[in-house]
């Protein structure tokens, strides 16, 4: 009797004993385990392994301890710190050669972001051809010339309704600040007959400027201007600055407006050496005074200057012309810094080499941006007759006065350059 109940009272003694090491592996199954490997350690399930190197590998030193399942567990890895779940499937790591994860934190700042939108504004003949060549030689900066320019043609042929000018050219300008080329309207104004192309840096570099332009050169182009971080417009169509307010990147941190202002005297003698002001002959025919509404369009703006909007706070800046002309690379660095660029040394080589000329017959063309631009600022004193000067003084007094520009009682002290022609600014 004694010889058969021994297998049985072997067989419960190993049933029990499953028993107890299966209690046991289900009492510790949420305990984590971490493997350390050099500086490093990755959560595994069952329990914390412990490894020390040893000549012959990996020599495992257990200890366990209780963690709670629903805490994550921070994978420390080659100093980036991410949080994973004790459920995320982790990759392998080599020996010695941990892997740098990088957090979701980390990843959105390698997103590329939207480029900062820059709106030089100005009149006719007031230096922005200069001021946007400063611009447009910066590395960082698609600049775009004039995109109004064939909207205004089109106007004149009336094959765009000169009524709806104002709203059409404002598509076109949000367009543009986004690197958005293409338009509904007809013949492709925005390029059709456009010196956009020639005047922009970055796309003569890329050979991509074509006679006519196609959807395809078009994407071409937009793609081109997406890999800026400036998109930079120069306009002289928009005479208002309210009208900016309606274009979405106001709302931007970085959106910047330039308002670039000149001398209506000199303005209106280099005018008179250039063909009819179009634009004017469109928006108010052929018998209106050029003088009257060039100082209108400069009263209208300057309050923008006097009281900044809140729309505009910390957005706009009004510069003069001759400021800029009698220091070019001084004030090519307060604008830089005003939008958010850094002078390079190419730019200001090309700002010495365009504002100290040599080749005298190129410095001669009315629209180069390369001349003597300490020379400009006093030029229009010496030929201009009084009886124009008065004129423009009588019509433009309230807002010469605003931006800072003397009023001469008489000829002899307009041809004294000793006389400065600029004063100094009060807001």
């Amino acid at each position: 009797m004694a010889n058969h109940a021994s297998p049985w009272s072997y067989r419960l003694l190993c049933f029990i004993g499953v028993l107890f090491v299966s209690l046991c592996s289900y009492y510790f199954s949420g305990v984590d385990n971490f493997i350390t490997l050099n500086s490093g350690a990755i959560p595994m399930p069952g329990g914390i392994q412990r490894f020390s190197m040893t000549p012959s590998g990996l020599t495992p030193k257990i200890n366990f301890s209780r963690t709670p399942l629903t805490t994550p567990t921070p994978v420390l890895l080659s100093n980036t710190t991410t949080v994973i779940s004790p459920s995320t499937k982790l990759p392998f790591i080599p020996d010695k050669k941990p892997v740098k994860l990088v957090s979701p934190a980390v990843s959105e700042t390698l997103t590329p972001t939207k480029p900062t939108a820059v709106i030089i504004l100005t009149a006719k003949r007031s230096g922005s051809s200069f001021v946007g060549e400063i611009f447009n030689q910066h590395p960082d900066v698609f600049f775009l010339y004039e995109p109004l320019i064939a909207l205004d043609r089109a106007a004149m042929k009336s094959k765009v309704l000169n009524s709806s000018f104002l709203n059409t050219s404002t598509v076109i300008l949000n367009g543009c600040l986004q690197c958005d080329f293409h338009t509904d309207y007809p013949e492709n104004i925005l390029f059709k007959d456009n010196p956009f192309c020639i005047h922009n840096a970055k796309l003569m570099q890329r050979n991509a400027c074509h006679t006519y332009n196609t959807k395809a050169t078009i994407t071409q182009q937009e793609r081109i201007c997406k890999e800026y971080k400036f998109v930079v417009l120069k306009v002289i169509r928009v005479h208002d600055i309210e009208q900016i307010r309606s274009l979405p990147s106001v709302t931007d941190r970085t959106f910047r407006i330039i308002h670039l202002v000149r001398d209506p005297r000199p303005t209106e003698r280099s005018r008179s050496r250039t063909k009819p002001n179009m634009n004017l002959i469109r928006r108010k025919g052929t018998d209106q005074n050029d003088e009257v509404d060039l100082c209108h369009t400069l009263q209208q703006n300057v309050k923008f200057w006097k009281n900044t909007p809140t729309w505009l706070k910390g957005k706009y800046k009004m510069v003069r012309f001759e400021e800029i002309a009698s220091s070019p690379l001084k004030m090519a660095n307060e604008l830089y810094d005003f939008v958010g660029l850094t002078m390079v040394e190419s730019v200001a080589k090309w700002i010495k080499d365009n504002t100290e000329p040599t080749d005298k017959p190129f410095a001669r063309s009315q629209f180069s941006t390369k001349r003597n631009a300490s020379a400009v600022l006093d030029a229009w004193r010496h030929d201009m007759k009084w009886s124009y000067v008065q004129k423009i003084q009588k019509v433009c007094y309230k807002a010469m006065k605003s931006l800072g520009y003397a009023i001469f009682d008489d000829l002899s002290s307009l041809r004294d350059t000793r006389n400065p022609s600029t004063l100094p600014l009060h807001q």
